[in-house]
């Protein structure tokens, strides 16, 4: 009976014991628990985003509440899906490029880049449309657009227009995007490549427009050194008539003078004879006055005596 008791006793010190070890346990466990829960009902809404709550109880999203940036308490049976509220840029470049082909017929590769941002007031909306899936639409969509204004062109057009060509695909662009509810921006055809064998063809074409441009301005340039001689020409020949009639006025005025200085003397010579005439000589003796007057400013050696006068 003893040895009955004694074991009872012992087993049922062992047993509270247990028990009060197991709640430590569950205590602990307990606070653990519910610091795990705690720190999962947290979620962080990144920067540049909204965000709302998906429900995985009941697989709803609230579009009612709406966080934006930052940790918010939530519960840990929900989740946020976000929504960027800054503009996203989409680039089809180098092997991104997207390939359509022209009016023409031919083959062409455009390098663009564009920027969108969704319209948060039609969150909801775009949620309903793609889910979380609205770039990959936005990329399909923007190609299959930006094809089909592609072949409105040329290939000639596309790239000589190409200011006219990136605003008709802008627009094009803006009304594709609007009707899911998104915005376009800052639209840029950076590059359209043609196949090479056309571009070759093009090059040359364009070296032989050259070479025409640098034989016009050749001729353009002989045209004005010929009219630059006629000038020089024109500018010596009047040059030389201005000196010309220089030297004939110089001539005549010269001449005038001579000629007035002669007028003067032959003058004074017919006043001096007219004056010896009427006070010294009658007409006889003055005509022979004046023939000796003549002899003596010739050489005596040329005259010849006649018997009646001499003769020079």
């Amino acid at each position: 009976m003893h040895c009955s008791l004694t074991t009872f006793f012992v087993f049922h010190t062992f047993f509270n014991s247990l028990m009060v070890k197991l709640g430590s346990c569950c205590i602990f466990v307990s606070v653990i628990l519910a610091v795990v829960l705690i720190i999962s009902s947290f979620s962080v809404v990144d920067l540049g985003n909204v965000a709302f709550t998906y429900n995985s109880v009941t697989g709803r999203v609230d579009f009612v509440n709406k966080y934006v940036e930052g940790r918010h308490l939530i519960g840990f049976y929900k989740s946020f899906i976000s929504f960027p509220t800054v503009k996203r840029n989409i680039d089809f470049s180098d092997s991104q490029s997207i390939g359509c082909r022209s009016i023409d017929g031919l083959q062409l590769d455009l390098e663009l880049s564009f920027r969108y941002n969704l319209d948060t007031s039609k969150l909801e909306e775009v949620y309903d449309m793609f889910m979380l899936n609205y770039e990959t639409y936005y990329y399909v969509s923007a190609r299959d657009t930006i094809r089909d204004v592609c072949s409105n062109f040329t290939a000639i057009a596309a790239i000589r227009n190409r200011s006219t060509t990136a605003i008709q695909m802008e627009t094009a662009l803006s009304n594709a995007f609007s009707g899911s509810h998104a915005f376009v921006d800052n639209f840029q055809l950076n590059n359209i490549v043609l196949p090479v064998a056309y571009s070759a063809a093009i090059d040359e074409i364009a070296e032989a427009l050259q070479n025409i441009l640098k034989v016009k301005e050749e001729q353009v340039a002989r045209l004005v050194e010929a009219e630059t001689e006629v000038l020089n020409a024109n500018y010596n020949k009047n040059i030389a008539i201005n000196q010309a009639n220089a030297e004939a006025k110089s001539i005549l005025t010269t001449a005038a003078a001579e000629a007035s200085s002669i007028k003067g003397v032959v003058n004074a010579t017919a006043n001096a004879h007219e004056s010896l005439k009427q006070n010294f000589f009658d007409d006889e003796d003055f005509l022979r006055y004046i023939q000796v007057d003549v002899l003596s400013e010739h050489d005596s050696s040329k005259l010849v005596f006649t018997g009646d006068e001499y003769i020079a």
